[in-house]
């Protein structure tokens, strides 16, 4: 488990992470980015979809995964995640 920092740019989001920066966008109360890094003589390619609740205060994620290495094949994930914030109030 890690962070991400979101930062963002009107409909344009910045993803940091320990592996990497990202690009993705910002539609209606949906976030959505994707990338490759390199990992362990491989390659991580990952997609993720977060949804803001209406609440705007709550989110869930599913991202999708697929590391790639030669001479070895390839291997697939699904990930999920939730929250609620933990501090003030959420505004839409």
């Amino acid at each position: 488990a890690y962070t991400l920092d979101l930062t963002q740019t009107g409909n344009s989001v910045v993803v940091g992470s320990p592996v990497g920066t990202f690009n993705g966008i910002i539609s209606a109360n949906q976030i959505t980015w994707s990338g490759s890094y390199p990992e362990q003589g491989g390659t991580t390619t990952a997609s993720a979809v977060i949804t803001v609740g209406a609440d705007c205060s709550s989110f869930t994620s599913t991202a999708t995964w697929s590391y790639t290495e030669a001479g070895w094949g390839t291997c697939t994930g699904t990930s999920t995640a939730s929250g609620t914030r933990t501090n003030g109030t959420g505004t839409c």
